[in-house]
């Protein structure tokens, strides 16, 4: 598993390398979401954030591992785990809890004691669902709190929504993908919008996945990006679809093969957007 802690332990030894580590938001436990930046601060950015679902931990992982393979020219800002708090729930359960009040939420939510699949923050607000773009209009949309699709009070009222979007809008990234699981998918577009369609095709070939518009999809990070910036962004599903997601760092080895690479093949796409935009 790989737990919050773990996590932090990893960011240390790369601010130890010199790496930017700042610290965007707290989760509603109060653990610190971290963005950690490599490579130039100025000029063209490009974001990657993982984790946003509790369940897809593993995607935290992968980031790391990406950053640290990393040599490239173009500034890159990554959020490993933007749900710490639904992270640790999906791998540790109510041990993961101290607050009281959290906790009797959180029994009431799930009354069955496993979080294993939990997607959620520790409201039981789905992040991936509280953005704002189309917000609350999905078919799979619920409106209390639970383990998955519950999209808030209103969009971008989780504190972990906040500390993505005040990112993004600081730094105005080229492009941004997005880490979930699993389906071996690169989602792009929104709402039939699909800006860049062939650099987006390009990602998919090189990671061997299958490219799919997201046209049903709202009130995701990747949604709102698009929606409000027209730029591209896209989501990455790692791991087969027959995988069990509890047991995804089973095919870790894979995984990671696939994607090896990644940050430098997005350099080279947000480098080729650049000069055709300034030409």
């Amino acid at each position: 598993m790989y737990e919050w802690q773990v996590l932090v332990k990893d960011i240390n030894e790369l601010k130890s390398q010199g790496v930017i580590v700042e610290k965007i938001g707290r989760s509603v436990l109060g653990r610190d979401i971290v963005a950690v930046h490599k490579g130039d601060m100025q000029g063209e950015q490009i974001l990657l954030q993982a984790a946003v679902h509790g369940r897809e931990w593993l995607t935290s992982r992968l980031a790391v591992d990406l950053l640290k393979e990393y040599d490239g020219d173009m500034g890159v800002w990554c959020v490993p785990m933007s749900n710490p708090d639904g992270c640790m729930l999906a791998m540790k359960g109510l041990d993961s809890v101290a607050d009281r009040h959290i906790r009797e939420l959180l029994v009431r939510l799930n009354p069955n004691g496993k979080f294993d699949m939990w997607k959620a923050n520790a409201r039981g607000v789905d992040i991936n669902v509280n953005f704002n773009a189309n917000w609350g209009s999905g078919v799979h949309n619920v409106f209390e709190p639970a383990g998955e699709n519950y999209v808030g009070l209103f969009p971008e009222s989780e504190v972990e929504t906040q500390a993505l979007v005040k990112l993004t809008k600081r730094v105005m990234p080229l492009l941004t993908v997005s880490l979930h699981a699993k389906g071996e998918v690169v989602y792009h577009g929104w709402q039939g919008f699909c800006p860049y369609e062939s650099k987006a095709q390009k990602i998919a070939d090189f990671l061997g996945y299958e490219l799919r518009e997201s046209r049903g999809s709202v009130g995701g990070y990747k949604d709102w990006f698009v929606a409000t910036t027209h730029k591209l962004g896209v989501t990455i599903e790692i791991g087969k679809d027959e995988w069990d997601i509890r047991r995804l760092d089973e095919h870790y080895e894979e995984i990671l093969g696939q994607n090896k690479g990644l940050l430098k093949l997005l350099e080279d796409i947000a480098w080729d957007i650049q000069n055709k935009k300034n030409t």
